[in-house]
């Protein structure tokens, strides 16, 4: 810091990018990415800026956050027998050994909950409500994609009400995640004992084998791509994405 001056780096830019389907289709989108820009400001105007961001954000997501935990805590223990709740996350950070690691697309986030869905409709056909909990990256859940397929399939499995609730950022941990790790740990046991894990078939089944109290489902390339045909070609994207909560 010079002469009461100190310097930030900081802004915001859009880029064009683009993405091959497997029909060959080529999808064109802008996405905004975050660039290095250098500006100065005196240290009594970075004070104040500060502080005025603490008073407008901090605070609402301090009352965000402990108003979704007391909504969510209450409406557990009120759940009516023709409602329930599935809270979802995506266990991330395990690499295949010798394998390639195959990629999501939006479509996944339907694909992986159909058997899902599908076997609480068979359990129990009385339940018509269900309410999704999940943190809220803009690449999975809190997006046009899956806004749409939410509001487009939900009803082709029978329920006649649901919702999805977006945990604020920063807090987002939950079961989903212990379930991860349990999956996780459990792999690198079976590798550990010479069972190679190259793909998602391995995967499945060295779980399988494993006996972990938690039902595994395989979901292949191809239950992901046949969902691709239920987004139309142009979708507009919600505003203020961001700040939706539910």
């Amino acid at each position: 810091m010079k002469g009461g001056k100190c310097g930030c780096i900081v802004g915001k830019t859009v880029e064009e990018r683009e993405n091959v389907k497997a029909n060959g289709q080529i999808n064109r989108f802008k996405v905004q990415v975050t660039v290095k820009e250098k500006v100065q400001y005196t240290l009594r105007n970075l004070l104040d800026e500060t502080n005025a961001t603490l008073a407008s954000r901090i605070c609402r997501h301090e009352f965000n956050i402990s108003h979704q935990f007391n909504e969510i805590k209450n409406l557990k223990d009120n759940l009516n027998e023709n409602e329930c709740i599935v809270h979802i996350d995506f266990s991330e950070n395990y690499a295949c050994k010798m394998g390639e690691e195959v990629q999501g697309m939006h479509f996944a986030i339907w694909a992986q909950l159909h058997p899902i869905l599908d076997g609480l409709r068979n359990a129990d056909d009385s339940i018509n409500a269900v309410h999704f909990v999940s943190d809220g990256p803009t690449t999975q859940y809190r997006s046009r994609k899956n806004f749409y397929l939410f509001n487009h399939l939900i009803h082709k499995y029978g329920f006649q009400h649901a919702t999805w609730n977006f945990t604020e950022a920063g807090h987002g941990k939950g079961a989903p995640d212990g379930i991860g790790g349990l999956i996780k740990r459990t792999a690198d046991k079976a590798v550990s004992f010479s069972h190679d894990i190259c793909d998602a078939n391995d995967m499945f089944r060295e779980l399988q084998n494993s006996n972990i109290a938690v039902q595994i489902y395989l979901i292949n390339d191809v239950d992901i791509e046949n969902l691709s045909s239920e987004l139309p070609q142009t979708l507009k994207s919600a505003s203020d994405t961001m700040k939706l909560l539910q």
